[in-house]
């Protein structure tokens, strides 16, 4: 089994896998500012969008800190240094993610869904795959998220 990794994912070649690795701490200083949220956020490299759910609450995070005025080694108010470590601690659970390489089946019947909401905070649209096999088992596979957080 081999690991090859590429911008910022990891390819399992035995299980022809993708994988995602999280390069932070496990702990953070109690001294937490908007330029080390910004830093570790810029460390969760995500080229396909797979973890944009995830990675926009951190987006809309640093653009609440912007629009507070921060200075980029001012400590957080507290109620914002409780959002960040809670956003923090769950990066950790991206580890456990395994998305598959192959999402093609033979003889199956395929369908491409698009969505798209919005909210004040950020907007966002997904497209899967579907896979229907002649026995009728059905596959579904996330190809594409994409999000942005509103302008201000």
């Amino acid at each position: 089994m081999m690991t090859v990794k590429a911008l910022g994912i990891k390819w399992n070649t035995g299980s022809d896998t993708f994988s995602f690795d999280v390069n932070l701490p496990k702990t953070t200083s109690q001294n937490v500012t908007k330029r080390i949220m910004l830093s570790e956020t810029a460390k969760l490299y995500d080229p396909l969008g797979w973890l944009s759910p995830l990675i926009i609450n951190a987006k809309i995070l640093l653009q609440q800190l912007w629009s507070l005025g921060l200075q980029w080694d001012q400590g957080l108010s507290q109620s914002i240094l409780d959002t960040w470590l809670s956003f923090r601690k769950q990066l950790f659970d991206v580890e456990r993610i395994v998305i598959p390489r192959l999402i093609t089946l033979r003889h199956a019947v395929y369908e491409l869904y698009g969505f798209g909401d919005a909210s004040e905070q950020a907007f966002a649209s997904v497209i899967y795959l579907r896979s229907q096999l002649p026995c009728g088992a059905i596959k579904v596979h996330l190809l594409k998220y994409l999000t942005k957080f509103a302008p201000l």
